[in-house]
């Protein structure tokens, strides 16, 4: 009995390490895939410049 009852929790304890690690991982993936505009900048008529937080800028057509 005891056997078992060490095997389960060190089981249980290896799934939630997993799991943990699983959702930081995703976690900060996402985070370098979304960029977070903080000022949009009219440049020429129809031609717009994007700021983004992390000091990128790009060129983009705008209305």
């Amino acid at each position: 009995m005891f056997k078992f009852a060490v095997t389960l929790t060190l089981s249980l304890t290896v799934f939630a390490a997993v799991a943990s690690s699983d959702q930081l991982a995703s976690a900060s993936a996402t985070k370098s895939i979304v960029q977070v505009i903080v000022q949009n900048e009219a440049i020429a008529p129809g031609l717009c410049r994007l700021h983004f937080e992390d000091a990128s800028t790009k060129d983009v057509a705008c209305k």
